[in-house]
């Protein structure tokens, strides 16, 4: 039986661009159906455009054979790195980060929720938040949601960038 799957540019020029308020910082849309680029590709966990501030990632292939705390990193790790995008971010190719790309969920997992100092700094510079604010709330978050040694991780980075 062949799943059913989602033209991304479909969603991309379609339905977002046309709402994407001349205000918006960005729109960004999930589904739970499995998306595709092109014929070119099976599948994609997300694609978000740089130009036009409109991105779309699904929960499709998320959950595959993995438990809530698997998902939750799965689902924030492509939630961010699509944001990132979305705000003309490129695949970071210099280290490991949640802005490196990924092609199936070895690589997804194997990557970090956060970014690593060069994408971390071009976060802070686009969004005007403070490192050691932005480590905090990411900590905080984490903790809440019982993701407790990338909590730990965060408020370690923040206690970094705090001394420095």
């Amino acid at each position: 039986m062949k799943t059913r799957q989602i033209k991304t540019g479909y969603i991309l020029d379609n339905v977002l661009k046309p709402i994407l308020p001349a205000d918006a910082a960005a729109l960004i849309a999930f589904t739970i159906d499995d998306l595709y680029p092109d014929e070119t590709m099976n599948y994609v966990f997300g694609q978000a455009s740089m130009e036009d501030r409109v991105g779309v990632w699904s929960l499709y292939r998320l959950g595959d054979h993995t438990d809530y705390d698997t998902f939750l990193r799965r689902t924030l790790k492509i939630a961010a790195h699509e944001t990132g995008h979305m705000f003309s971010m490129k695949h970071c190719t210099k280290y490991e980060c949640v802005m490196s790309g990924t092609n199936h969920l070895g690589e997804t997992d194997s990557r970090p929720i956060d970014a690593c100092p060069e994408c971390m700094a071009k976060i802070c510079w686009l969004s005007d938040v403070d490192p050691a604010a932005r480590y905090d709330r990411l900590a905080a978050f984490c903790r809440k949601n019982g993701l407790n040694k990338e909590a730990d991780e965060f408020t370690r980075k923040s206690a970094a960038v705090k001394n420095n």
